[in-house]
């Protein structure tokens, strides 16, 4: 399913219920912007909101099992190791 069709879902009066306006695509984010987006996603909500964050991506681990969320510029370092400052932690979002 691609970006547009989640969209058209999420829109849709009868499975989704979100407006346009509330819905927020990232294609291919840098790990800064995908940081600021879920940062602004989860503040001021209060315990009634409901608040959806949908990642179609990869993840990958670091050397020590911590995951990590892709993104456009994510790379790895000579050795194989993961290059922590191009990702985004998953621990981020909890």
């Amino acid at each position: 399913m691609d970006v547009q069709e989640v969209k058209r879902v999420l829109q849709h009066p009868e499975m989704g219920g979100f407006v346009e306006a509330d819905i927020q695509q990232l294609l291919n984010p840098e790990p800064q912007k995908m940081q600021e987006a879920i940062e602004t996603l989860f503040s001021d909500r209060t315990k009634g909101d409901l608040v959806l964050l949908y990642f179609s991506g990869h993840g990958i681990k670091d050397d020590t099992g911590k995951l990590y969320l892709a993104t456009s510029l994510t790379r790895k370092n000579a050795q194989g190791r993961l290059i922590k400052s191009t990702a985004v932690p998953a621990s981020f979002v909890l």
